[in-house]
């Protein structure tokens, strides 16, 4: 499994997310990463997501990319609450859904 350490991330001016996470696996954990809106603020739905790839029983980021309405969003707004969501690659390829929580992006 993994866990995300990060609760907050600052937008950088390439609008990229960075976030921590920790494998608690023996084996990589291999996924993608999926920032979402948790409320109508005009920019619902996905905010961004990429694939990462944290090496077994330690820490890495995910470098995120922000969609443009959500870089307007995070920019015209100061910070935006969203929430987040790691999807895994099981040992056979098999895709597992692994959790997520909230996530604070600021300007």
């Amino acid at each position: 499994m993994i866990k995300i350490l990060t609760r907050r991330s600052k937008l950088t001016r390439g609008g990229l997310v960075r976030v921590r996470l920790q494998c608690l696996w023996s084996r990589p954990c291999v996924g993608a990463f999926v920032i979402y809106s948790t409320r109508n603020l005009g920019a619902t739905g996905r905010y961004g997501g990429g694939d990462f790839v944290v090496s077994a029983n330690r820490t890495g980021t995910a470098t995120v990319p922000l969609l443009a309405r959500a870089r307007r969003l995070v920019r015209r707004r100061g910070r935006v609450e969203s929430g987040a969501f790691v999807h895994l690659k099981g040992f056979g390829g098999e895709k597992l859904a692994a959790g997520g929580g909230p996530l604070t992006i600021q300007r």
